[in-house]
C-alpha cells in the first residue's frame, strides 16, 4: 500500500513539472524544451537504476558506504560534465542562455 502511494506521488510530482511551466520560467519552446524533457527523463531513469542497483549493495556493505561512494561518483561525474560545457561555446549558449546580457555574462 505504501509502495504504490510513493509511487503515485512520484509519477504525480513528475507529470506536475512537465506540464506546469509558468510563462516566465518556460522556454520559447523548439530544442531547449525537448532537451529539458529528455534530461528529465534521463535523471529518472538513473535515479531508479540507483535505487535498484543499491538494494543489493545494502545488502554486502554499510549505508553510509554506498551513499558516501555514490556522492564521490557523482561529483566526477558533474566535474567531467561542468568542463566538457565550459569547453565548449555552443554548450554553454545552450546551458546558459538568456536574452539579458547581464545573466549571460555572469553565467
Amino acid at each position: 500500500r505504501r509502495r504504490v502511494g510513493g509511487i503515485s506521488l512520484a509519477v504525480a510530482g513528475a507529470i506536475f513539472m512537465v506540464l506546469w511551466a509558468p510563462a516566465a520560467s518556460a522556454p520559447s519552446g523548439g530544442a531547449p524544451l525537448l532537451a529539458g524533457h529528455v534530461l528529465f527523463f534521463l535523471n529518472c531513469l538513473g535515479t531508479s537504476w540507483y535505487v535498484i542497483v543499491s538494494k543489493e549493495l545494502f545488502t554486502r556493505h554499510a549505508p553510509i558506504s554506498i551513499t558516501g561512494w555514490a556522492y564521490m561518483l557523482a561529483s566526477f561525474m558533474m566535474l567531467a560534465a561542468v568542463i566538457a560545457i565550459n569547453g565548449s561555446a555552443p554548450l554553454l549558449a545552450f546551458v546558459c542562455g538568456d536574452s539579458d546580457p547581464g545573466a549571460a555574462e555572469e553565467c
